[in-house]
């Protein structure tokens, strides 16, 4: 942007020929003009990347449509355009310059007193008793005479901005002896252009956007939202059920025995204590794809709490054998505990689950015990330990099917029960 083009543009390096001259100028009139120069250089750099971050709303603005920070950087980027706009001399040829008269004030010169002679009121109890008569008369005050103590006031405030000014260029001459390093201005400001044109790239959460995307291209998804508990380990956030990674809880018709042998169901409760964990809040769970592309096996947190050491820990889930040495920690200390599952006897998932599907397989035909279901939900397909699996009856007339595993259900285009 040189003079050529019109625009009065001042460079980082002119700003700082121009900070140098200011330190120079011995007068305040001299000075004054330098720094409304830097000012206005200032204003020129801040508009800029203003204007940048209006680009950015734009495509931020057809992506996700108008938001509150999508409509303060339109804001922004208006308003830049109007300060780069000013910056052209043609564009300020167009302005009317109206003229101002030149409106002169003599004042009168102010008599040099003390504070000592000041006139002030005095509050005694005779003041306090003459406010109550109605013949109170206010008292006398010399107002010259406080002007001129409010004016010696003024030079003391002044003597301090000197002596400010003179420990200012004591500082830049000792500074100047040292041997500091000196800026290229065009790499900096070139860096700082970069990592604007990066962010505004991004979007408004952009280190969050391009962690996103990392994790998309090492196949790592991450998901964020309202959770709806299926059970003690798996979760429904949208169209994605999540299975939490590295534990295995007791399933939802599962029972458990305390120590005195008494029956309770363990994977009723299992469910509801991670329901509470997460009550009302956010969920958001990064993992890798299961089955299918809507199944995620991953781990899940609200805010700083991690629902998978969460469960184990509280005794509700047991810590499959790869899972993280944390996960392992928090199973002894449930353990040691005798929380949860571990106040008596308790069966694990796994076992439960073979038993229950040798069970099936018997029953059903061709030894395949997995249900497939329509309803208004789509093709469903139950396992064995589903809740209503009992329930459901097979009409094949229908369309309706068995199938051998989990994965043949997938591959026919049949999802799980939730």
């Amino acid at each position: 942007m040189g003079e050529d083009t019109g625009f009065d543009w001042v460079t980082p390096t002119q700003m700082v020929k121009l900070a140098k001259e200011a330190s120079r100028a011995a007068r305040w009139s001299e000075r004054r003009p330098i720094l409304v120069a830097i000012f206005k250089g200032l204003l020129q750099w801040v508009a800029f990347v203003g204007l940048l971050f209006g680009i950015g709303a734009l495509f931020v603005l057809w992506d996700r449509g108008l938001t509150r920070e999508t409509l303060f950087a339109l804001s922004a980027g208006f308003l830049s355009i109007l300060i780069i706009g000013l910056s052209h001399r043609r564009v300020r040829s167009w302005l009317p310059s109206p003229q101002f008269p030149t409106l002169r004030v003599t004042l009168p010169p102010m008599p040099k007193v003390q504070w000592s002679q000041l006139n002030w009121p005095r509050l005694n109890r005779q003041t306090l008793a003459n406010l109550k008569r109605p013949n109170f008369q206010r008292p006398d005050i010399n107002w010259s005479a406080m002007g001129s103590g409010f004016k010696a006031l003024g030079r003391h405030v002044a003597g301090l901005g000197r002596a400010s000014m003179r420990a200012a260029g004591w500082m830049r001459n000792h500074m100047r002896a040292l041997s500091l390093p000196r800026f290229n201005w065009k790499a900096v400001g070139s860096g700082a252009l970069a990592l604007c044109l990066l962010l505004l790239f991004f979007g408004f959460d952009g280190w969050s956007k391009t962690a996103s995307w990392m994790s998309a291209l090492s196949g790592v998804k991450e998901i964020e939202g309202k959770a709806r508990v299926v059970d003690g380990q798996s979760l429904r956030i949208s169209k994605y059920r999540v299975q939490l990674k590295d534990i295995d809880a007791p399933e939802i018709n599962q029972r458990c025995r305390t120590s005195r042998g008494r029956s309770w169901r363990c994977g009723r409760q299992s469910a509801t204590v991670l329901r509470k964990l997460i009550g009302r809040s956010t969920v958001t769970c990064r993992g890798r794809e299961g089955l299918t592309a809507e199944s995620l096996v991953a781990d899940c947190s609200v805010g700083e709490k991690h629902l998978n050491l969460e469960m184990v820990r509280r005794g509700y889930a047991w810590a499959q054998e790869s899972g993280s040495s944390k996960i392992l920690e928090g199973q002894e200390i449930a353990k040691s505990k005798s929380t949860g599952i571990w106040r008596g006897k308790a069966e694990t998932p796994w076992d439960y689950r073979a038993k229950i599907w040798k069970a099936a397989e018997r029953r059903a035909p061709q030894g395949c015990p997995i249900k497939g279901n329509k309803n208004s939900k789509g093709q469903i397909y139950y396992m064995p330990w589903s809740p209503g699996y009992s329930r459901i009856r097979i009409r094949t007339r229908q369309g309706e099917r068995w199938f051998c595993s989990e994965e043949q259900a997938v591959k026919a285009g049949w999802r799980a029960a939730s």
